[in-house]
């Protein structure tokens, strides 16, 4: 059974919480293990749990979702945040702090399925800490048994980190496969 993606709702509205929360029942994907009306409680949570996505509105009493999504990332965790505000005007703030999405309420399914489907797209061509080490190699032009002596491994173990490079990167060969790390899309 494939895992499905946690997510934290925060909104000072116990009704947007509720909304959302309905939403994402119908994606396969997600899994909500947490709603809060107190960013703070949110934070201490999240620092705990890790979960992907963090759904964060960006008006609310005490600490607003902007300072909030900066302590999320000041943490460690992988949570991205997704901004679900009823203003647009926090747009230009939300990509200055990295946070992986936007909407507008009243958020509908498919702006909401669009955003995890985006999210799950950036994960799956996401190279790990060692595939980015052998791609490295493989850019100096060592061989998979000399990466494998290198790194020790196997010389099998490092043609099947290759074989799945090339296939999450939709590459033919190495050299694209090299060109296409190059090019920042892996980040």
């Amino acid at each position: 059974m494939k895992s499905k993606l946690k997510v934290v709702i925060v909104d000072d509205e116990n009704r947007a919480i509720n909304r959302l929360k309905i939403l994402i029942r119908y994606i396969d994907d997600l899994e909500c293990i947490g709603g809060f009306q107190r960013p703070e409680e949110a934070l201490s949570f999240i620092s705990k749990t890790n979960p992907e996505l963090a759904f964060v509105d960006v008006e609310m009493p005490h600490m607003d979702g902007i300072h909030l999504a900066q302590k999320i990332n000041s943490l460690g965790v992988k949570t991205k945040v997704v901004f679900v505000t009823a203003h647009k005007d926090y747009a230009i703030e939300a990509i200055n702090i990295s946070a992986f999405g936007y909407l507008v309420k009243p958020v509908g399914l498919d702006k909401l399925k669009n955003t995890v489907l985006r999210y799950l797209d950036e994960k799956k061509l996401a190279f790990t800490e060692r595939e980015l080490e052998i791609i490295e190699l493989l850019q100096k032009g060592d061989s998979s048994a000399l990466i494998a002596q290198k790194l020790h491994l196997s010389k099998h173990t490092i043609d099947t980190h290759r074989r799945r490079m090339l296939s999450k990167a939709g590459c033919k060969n190495t050299a694209e496969l090299i060109a296409y790390a190059l090019s920042g899309a892996s980040n």
